[in-house]
This record gives structure tokens, sequence and C-alpha cells, in this order.
């Protein structure tokens, strides 16, 4: 990391007792913004070169004992049959994971500034944050896409999606009501055609006119129908609620991580 170290790798030494889960987005230099407001002055005399900025959904502490049912548990190993039961897990004690930013100097191998990005996020509890991914690496990546809680406690289920600008720190929100759960956001480029949404290099490679121009796809579970459907969001206006509702006629188990392709393979394997 650090545009100034050409390759070259580094390790750097970061905080006690945190936990970053998930990696939303990052970058060679500072954080977007910072060449034209200034920079703060706890960073006078660092270089751009030197520096690499980082966004991940993070836990600032861990809590003793079990985490999410049978994560967690010491002196036990994994059991990876499929069990009839299934581990209660308590919301009240998870703690929340929040989006934060780390600025890192990788030429001297020190963490500058680890914190909740500033903004609407200092209140939000979120995971699964994901990118327009023709962005990838890019400093001038703007938006972040993830599943959120409802803000009322310590942390919740999953239950609605956001949209957080980098620049100014403000998020939309899309709620899905009471009993239904959100699954992880994929963003899927408007002019993508047959690119899908790995496609590394710039919006003019992503045949999209801007960074948010296009879908966010994320399947959400109806509790009370016990039925599954994948939701289709306008990026460009998030908090109007899905374009579309596509119903699936049953339940599906919820899930982690996945991913678009526009179409099948021929082999029937993704690529």
């Amino acid at each position: 990391g650090g545009a100034g170290r050409a390759g070259r790798p580094t390790s750097v030494l970061g905080h006690a007792g945190v936990f970053d889960v998930h990696v939303a987005h990052c970058h060679d230099g500072p954080p977007l913004g910072w060449a034209d407001s200034g920079w703060p002055a706890a960073f006078a005399g660092r270089q751009a070169a030197d520096l690499v900025t980082a966004y991940t959904s993070s836990w600032d502490e861990l809590p003793e004992g079990s985490l999410f049912g049978e994560w967690g548990k010491e002196g036990e190993s994994y059991d990876f049959e499929v069990r009839r039961d299934v581990p209660q897990a308590s919301m009240s004690t998870t703690p929340r994971a929040r989006l934060v930013r780390h600025v890192i100097d990788a030429e001297h191998g020190e963490v500058l500034e680890r914190c909740v990005m500033p903004g609407d996020c200092e209140a939000l509890a979120m995971e699964h944050p994901t990118i327009n991914c023709a962005y990838t690496g890019d400093p001038a990546c703007r938006y972040v896409y993830m599943v959120i809680g409802n803000e009322v406690g310590l942390s919740t289920p999953p239950c609605g999606w956001a949209k957080v600008d980098l620049l100014t720190g403000k998020a939309e929100r899309w709620y899905a009501g009471s009993r239904c759960f959100a699954d992880e956001p994929h963003f899927v480029p408007r002019g993508a055609g047959g690119k899908g949404t790995w496609c590394p290099g710039g919006p003019a490679e992503a045949g999209s006119a801007s960074e948010d121009d296009g879908w966010v796809l994320a399947m959400l579970y109806d509790a009370a129908r016990d039925r599954e459907c994948l939701c289709v969001f306008d990026a460009l206006n998030l908090e109007a609620g899905p374009v579309c509702r596509a119903w699936l006629p049953h339940g599906v188990p919820h899930s982690l991580h996945g991913c678009f392709v526009p179409r099948p393979a021929a082999t029937g394997n993704c690529a």
C-alpha cells in the first residue's frame, strides 16, 4: 500500500481489542475530499504518496463468551454437520458494527486515524459493505452500500439498506418493516452489459454515466409470509425503496455473501 512504496510490502500494527470484519473499499492516498478541503492539523508533514485509506465494517469491542450462538465458544470445535436445532443468538449482546475509516502511513508503519466515518454513520449499525466494483482501489470512489439495523438498542438483525456518501458523510436509508430481514447488497452498473459487477478500472469500462448510475440488488426475507424476494433499487435514489420486488414461492435460508452474474455460464459454473 501507499503509492510511494511502489508495491513494496508493509506491516502495520493496528489497535488492540477491536475487530475489522469486512473491507468495503481501500485506496492509496488520503480520504476523499481532503485534497480540496485541506488536511487535518494532525496530519501536517505527511506525504500523500505514503498514505493508504481503508473503510471497513468494524466492532470496537468484543463481548466475553460465545458470539452468535456457536461462534467463539472456547475449547469447542465447530460442528460442520447440519443441525436440527438452531443455536440461540442474542443481538442484545452483539456489538454494533459501524463503518470505520482507517488512514495508514504505509511508509512509516503507523495507523494515523481509526474512527467511525464522520456524519450519519456515527449512529448507524451496519454490515456487508460494498461499492460499485468498477471503482475498486480508486480514490474517487464516493458511495458505499450496506445492510443496516433499526438503530434501536445495541445491535439488531439487518432490516434495511443504506447508501453512504464518503464525501459528505450523509446516508440514505430504507427499512423493510417489521419481521423483514435484509441480506448483503450488490451493485450492478446500469450499462454493464455482459461484464457483470466485477469490472475494476473506472466508469468508462463499466459503461455507466456516473458511479451510482445502476441498481442495488438484495434478497429480503419476510417472516410473516415465510417468503423471500429479490429487491431491486435504483442506486441514484435508494431511500425511495425498491422499484421492483421479485417474489419467490418459498423462503430461503438467510445467507451471508453472494455475487451477481448477468447470465449462467455455459459450463454451469460461475466464472
